[in-house]
């Protein structure tokens, strides 16, 4: 999931901003949280409860995995040259251009994003996949995503290097396929692209394992400990097809284990590794925040602890016979790395909240005040992110107003945020950073 996008993730449009650590469902959530601050999910329907597992999956895979982990770390930087660019200009055009901050920092999103692969795909019907293993090596000499061939057999075509298999394949396959634990009638609702892609991959080339969803799950993880996920997933499943590994948690302790990253001159094994990220991506997050910060600081360190031991708590539960995945998984994964602000049309939920008032991290709120910043600054639209929700609380009973905030909305909400004169999550953000002041010029979309 790019830390530079807005990510619609199912057909009904739920996005999940896991940079921002902000989970967004479409429509009404029947997700609670007790008065511990725990998050409650008796009252979800099977449907309901596998939507918001598939969206705290993509949460957890930007804290477990080195990929995720660089690319909220990224953001954190360009978003601080992105202020101070602001900072250092009297006049402002907006939107701001990467390129226009920090030519290097363009350079390495345009070469990050040769790896992400298709994102989504409807010129055809994809029946089958066809996986070239020489398509593989260009694929890793070139550090791009994989180009794999397709079958439309409705149509009767067949295609060479139609689609794409990168990130994006990965990160929605393996959310899929822990969704489909819960839900198995989610395949009539999931295209091919981008969301089991892994499974007819592995029906292609990795027949052994194409119907074990446990270890799928696995191999996903797994590529996206590597800078380049889609070459990855192949050299991941290679590996345990090699090695004649079966389980996925041995497959992820072996791969932590063996592989290295060069890190300050030195290699270090992926388990070191996600250690030192974890703690680069918090640093990266208070700096930008300009406070320390305390939640993240407690779920950051269960994933060192996690990382430190080699193991995958997402595996240990669904390879555990014991454990009702379908009734405990999100209370057991929420227990374990925490959750995101978690906003839906009847819900805005804040760690550490419950329902006797206990105060919310700030935090939170300064995360969320980056992420409208960010957005439109370097967005397209001019309207603020946050609109809907503040109209949304004037339209709303005073018990769903306590729940949100007390926002009121102004035609400066919809252009010029910087002259609007009520105190709102924009504002606040625009004053925090000292560049409420400066003269915004907006330039047409061409």
């Amino acid at each position: 999931m790019s830390c530079f996008d807005i990510d619609y993730l199912t057909p009904v449009a739920n996005r999940n901003e896991t940079n921002h650590f902000h989970i967004v469902l479409n429509g009404e959530s029947n997700l609670q949280v007790d008065e511990r601050g725990k998050i409650k999910t008796d009252y979800m329907s099977v449907k309901e409860y596998g939507i918001f597992l598939h969206e705290y999956i993509h949460y957890m895979q930007h804290l477990i995995t080195l990929f995720g982990i660089n690319r909220c770390k990224m953001f954190n930087i360009v978003f601080g040259q992105c202020i101070q660019y602001v900072m250092n200009k009297q006049t402002v055009r907006i939107p701001i251009k990467l390129s226009t901050i920090d030519v290097n920092y363009h350079e390495y999103e345009t070469h990050i994003r040769k790896t992400f692969g298709i994102q989504h795909y409807s010129k055809h019907y994809i029946d089958e996949v066809e996986v070239n293993d020489n398509e593989i090596i260009v694929s890793k000499l070139e550090n791009r995503s994989v180009r794999i061939g397709i079958y439309d057999f409705q149509n009767n075509e067949a295609l060479d290097n139609e689609i794409e298999f990168g990130y994006w394949g990965i990160i929605e396959s393996m959310a899929h396929l822990v969704q489909q634990m819960i839900d198995p009638e989610i395949d009539n609702f999931h295209r091919e692209v981008p969301y089991r892609l892994v499974e007819l991959i592995c029906r292609n080339k990795y027949p052994s394992i194409a119907n074990d969803s446990k270890m799928m799950i696995a191999v996903c993880l797994c590529a996206l400990m590597f800078d380049n996920p889609g070459v990855a997933f192949f050299d991941v499943a290679d590996y345990a097809k090699e090695q004649k590994i079966d389980n996925g948690i041995v497959l992820y302790s072996h791969i932590m284990e063996e592989n290295y990253v060069n890190y300050k001159n030195k290699n270090i094994p992926l388990y070191e590794a996600i250690i030192l990220f974890l703690e680069e991506l918090i640093n990266s997050i208070e700096t930008v925040i300009g406070e320390q910060v305390s939640y993240l600081r407690i779920v950051a360190q269960s994933c060192k602890i996690e990382a430190q031991k080699k193991q995958s708590r997402l595996l240990n539960m669904i390879y555990n016979p014991k454990c009702d995945f379908k009734k405990d998984s999100l209370s057991l994964l929420s227990e374990f790395y925490g959750f995101p602000l978690i906003q839906a049309k009847n819900v805005f939920i804040l760690p550490n909240k419950s329902s006797k008032g206990q105060e919310p991290y700030r935090e939170t709120a300064r995360l969320l005040g980056v992420e409208i910043l960010y957005k439109r600054l370097m967005g397209k639209s001019s309207t603020c992110l946050w609109y809907e929700i503040c109209r949304l609380n004037q339209d709303s009973s005073q018990e769903q107003r306590s729940l949100l905030s007390n926002d009121l909305t102004s035609i400066e909400c919809l252009y010029d945020q910087w002259n609007k004169t009520e105190i709102c999550m924009m504002t606040q953000a625009l004053s925090l950073y000292g560049i409420k002041d400066k003269y915004y010029v907006q330039n047409k979309e061409t």
